[in-house]
């Protein structure tokens, strides 16, 4: 066999050394001892790899976080084109279906070579837990997509109410059912089970509504239609 030039040898070997390649890295969540993942519908990631530009990406859930032990990435971190030399530095934010900012964590890699499945502590944004309520919207809306609400309102005895416009919350508020959120600002009277409230769902032709009682799912309050 022929031997290659020596300047054709040189250019491959240089080609081969700085091609950038492409990785992934598994993040597993260490959950917060409090409630504060509860009902968060997915996490917006932020990967900064060496001295570039932060790039943003989102992982969304199939359905959202019910219980503390679920507070986890359904899908690993995936990096296209990088320096497997370089550092990386990630930011987590994880909100619920409402778009509201519930935990938040990061993690630092000296090596993405070496990064193998890193363990990210999570915590919550908020001094003090909030109130979370699940509903399931389909018997809300029975044969309306959840794709012609506008708005989600829900009104308890004392006449308080907490509204969420779905075009603002995206696609948080999108994520399978039950669709959760934290009550902001809560209500004067904490709800509790047994509580009778109404969910009413703004249509982008009409509206549909159902009267719910709570029940204490221990971390949460879930709306069952009666």
């Amino acid at each position: 066999m022929r031997a290659l030039p020596t300047a054709l040898l040189l250019l491959l070997l240089t080609s081969c050394s700085s091609d950038p390649e492409s990785t992934e890295v598994r993040v597993k969540l260490s959950p917060p001892d409090d409630t504060s993942c509860i009902g968060v519908s997915g996490f917006e990631l932020e990967v900064t790899v060496g001295n570039g530009q932060p790039t943003k990406s989102t992982s969304m859930r199939s359905r959202p976080v019910l219980a503390r032990d679920d507070c986890d990435l359904q899908t690993p971190v995936s990096l296209q084109d990088v320096d497997l030399d370089a550092p990386v530095l990630i930011v987590l934010r994880g909100f619920d279906g409402a778009r509201r900012q519930r935990v938040q964590g990061m993690l630092q890699i000296a090596r993405l070579r070496d990064a193998g499945t890193q363990s990210l502590t999570v915590k919550g944004v908020d001094s003090s837990p909030l109130q979370v309520v699940a509903i399931d919207r389909s018997t809300v809306l029975k044969s309306e997509p959840i794709s012609s609400v506008t708005s989600l309102e829900l009104s308890g005895q004392s006449g308080a109410s907490f509204a969420v416009d779905a075009k603002s919350a995206g696609a948080w508020f999108a994520v399978g059912e039950p669709w959760a959120a934290a009550i902001s600002p809560p209500f004067a009277t904490p709800l509790a089970a047994g509580d009778d409230i109404t969910v009413r769902a703004t249509l982008t032709k009409g509206a549909s509504s159902a009267h719910c009682v709570l029940q204490n799912k221990g971390d949460y309050l879930l709306a069952v239609v009666q």
